[in-house]
């Protein structure tokens, strides 16, 4: 088992190449300029167990974050339909998965993947403006083949021969 935290800090600055030099705004739809900083907290947790017969079983669980695009963060209300969107949207993750060596020199992993944004960004088609949207979730399967060898010089080539990722988007 392995607890872990991590503490992530952004800082924003933007200056739109619309402002000029007056600090006016010659974009109808609003500048988007200035700084905003931010900072989360994500605790994780990981276990494996294993292994038997060269094979392992994982579980990861953790908080973390999707970092919005600075211009939607530091918007400087030029625009009242451009509201400032959250720096640091929380976010909540889960791994499952089995990991291989079937034979010296291969790996194998195959593990399902969930995401749950708190919101994300939406672009607005033609207005070029973005939106924070609600609740959102990814989910993936995922398969990784790989076969690794040490060459003359001490240095890992690696040779990849497929990995496939399936996954979808609701919300």
């Amino acid at each position: 088992m392995a607890p872990r935290a991590r503490l992530d800090r952004f800082d924003f600055n933007v200056t739109d190449k619309m402002l000029g030099p007056a600090g006016r705004c010659s974009d109808p739809l609003g500048c988007d300029t200035g700084k905003q900083h931010a900072a989360l907290f994500s605790p994780k947790l990981g276990v494996v167990l294993g292994p038997w017969n060269h094979t392992t079983v994982f579980v990861n669980l953790g908080d973390g974050y999707h970092s919005n695009d600075a211009r939607g963060v530091t918007r400087g209300g030029t625009n009242p339909e451009a509201q400032p969107v959250t720096p640091l949207t929380p976010a909540i993750g889960a791994e499952v998965g089995v990991a291989s060596v079937p034979l010296a020199g291969w790996n194998t992993r195959l593990d399902v993947f969930l995401l749950k944004l708190q919101s994300e960004l939406r672009r607005r088609g033609g207005r070029h403006l973005t939106e924070q949207r609600d609740e959102a979730h990814r989910n993936r399967v995922g398969q990784h083949l790989a076969h690794q060898r040490v060459v003359r010089n001490g240095l890992e080539r690696g040779l990849h021969p497929g990995a496939l990722r399936s996954g979808g988007r609701t919300g």
